[in-house]
């Protein structure tokens, strides 16, 4: 199974090619990977031939697409219009944590992710993990998008009875009053997120700590005490705060975790 990744790459060295990278390093390619799909995107196709062509060929054949819609890329928009026409395969969609969706995407849930907190990360994965696996479970034909809706609708509207039109007018009053709702729905969740985290934090025993190394970079490391488990996130940046590696690791005990090096392979100036 292939999934191929639409979004924000950007130029060599630019913020959307940094963010762009980090995304599907660490946070798409591992649970991708472990679902069973290939994991492709665009600058990383490694056979000659037109860009274009190969970018819409991979949009219509491939069984999933996840569409990050971080920074309002025009490009990934474009290739999201095309990937809502082939009707009967998913899309998933994914944008930075404090980014608004815009107005016509808007009714398709996003899962939000946070790449400067590790926290937010490993939400993230779970979120995904559940998205796929709902992927999985689902038939040819239940997924929806803008476009499917949309025509849906208008089969609706173009019978002969009166009650499929009148069916049509409902269904299109429910989208409106989910989309009027939608911000209070985003308030009440990220509300009951922050209570979550809070009771997290009372039952789990968190330890932080820096450790500068040998080539001038630094690790940050937090272990989460589960009691039966303990989890490790590290993160290796250099002193401007330039992020080069991130690391997640999950141990017995917490003097398991705190043995563990996940960076003893990076060669010097990372």
């Amino acid at each position: 199974m292939r999934c191929f990744v639409i979004g924000p790459i950007g130029a060599d060295d630019s913020p959307e090619r940094k963010h762009s990278n980090q995304l599907f390093e660490y946070l798409l390619q591992p649970i991708v990977s472990e679902a069973g799909y290939s994991i492709e995107r665009a600058d990383k196709i490694g056979v000659p031939g037109m860009i274009s062509q190969q970018i819409i060929e991979r949009l219509i054949d491939s069984e999933l697409v996840i569409a990050d819609l971080s920074f309002h890329n025009a490009n990934a928009f474009y290739e999201l219009a095309i990937r809502h026409q082939i009707i009967s395969m998913p899309t998933i969609h994914v944008i930075r944590e404090g980014e608004k969706i815009p107005f016509d995407v808007s009714d398709h849930r996003a899962i939000n992710f946070d790449l400067k907190d590790l926290e937010k990360c490993d939400r993230f994965k779970r979120e995904l993990r559940k998205q796929l696996e709902h992927v999985e479970s689902s038939s040819m034909g239940e997924y929806q998008n803008p476009l499917s809706t949309a025509l849906a609708v208008r089969e609706l509207r173009s019978g002969n009875s009166a009650s499929t039109v009148n069916f049509a007018n409902i269904f299109e009053d429910v989208r409106e009053i989910k989309r009027i709702l939608k911000p209070f729905q985003v308030v009440a969740d990220s509300a009951e997120e922050q209570q979550k985290k809070e009771q997290l934090r009372r039952e789990e025993k968190i330890y932080r700590e820096e450790k500068k190394l040998n080539n001038g970079l630094i690790e940050y490391n937090e272990y989460y005490d589960h009691g039966d488990f303990v989890k490790r996130f590290s993160i290796l940046m250099d002193g401007k705060g330039n992020t080069f590696r991130r690391d997640t690791k999950t141990c017995k005990t917490l003097e398991e975790a705190r043995r563990y090096d996940p960076f003893q392979e990076l060669p010097n100036g990372a």
